[in-house]
């Protein structure tokens, strides 16, 4: 039986890469399939990434509050200079 391949193979050793070629994408291919049917795990993760979101805005907010305030205190105090 002759198999055949979508190129001409021209000696044993390109038949050798095609062969560990398909056996590579094989493997990918069902280690992708594995992944993809761990649904249970959907939600949790989305709820770990909102929360680790939500912890690095809330930590965020104190430092970003106190840069806005600085730079509006410096924009008022320019703006006193040039009005007096």
């Amino acid at each position: 039986m002759q198999i055949c391949h979508p190129f001409p193979v021209t000696n044993k050793f390109q038949l050798g890469e095609l062969t560990h070629m398909k056996n590579v994408l094989h493997t990918l291919y069902a280690k992708y399939q594995i992944l993809m049917h761990e649904d249970g795990q959907d939600l949790v993760e989305y709820a770990l990434v909102v929360a680790l979101i939500a912890f690095a805005a809330t930590a965020g907010m104190n430092t970003l509050a106190t840069n806005i305030n600085l730079a509006f205190t410096n924009i008022g105090t320019r703006l006193s200079g040039y009005t007096t």
